[in-house]
């Protein structure tokens, strides 16, 4: 589409920067869920934060952890 008084080779110029897609994502935010079944064996929480870099993902929620005592942890 051309603005008015602009012609299509003026238009199409690549010296003119290009406007972003307001439906084009700033950033992509990938969210998984896993039932790990237990978190008793030596090594497990390794073996999840493994798997949660190899998948590229931003929150992963885990079910049927089966830890002694309850809360959050955080992993960097």
């Amino acid at each position: 589409m051309t603005a008015p008084g602009e012609s299509r080779k003026e238009a199409r110029s690549t010296t003119r920067p290009r406007k972003r897609s307001l439906l084009t994502p700033k950033y992509y935010l990938n969210i998984g869920c896993w039932n790990v079944r237990t978190m008793y064996t030596i090594g497990k929480t390794a073996s999840v934060m493994k798997e949660m870099r190899r998948y590229k993902l931003s929150i992963l929620g885990l079910s049927e952890v089966r830890w002694v005592g309850f809360g959050e942890v955080e992993k960097k």
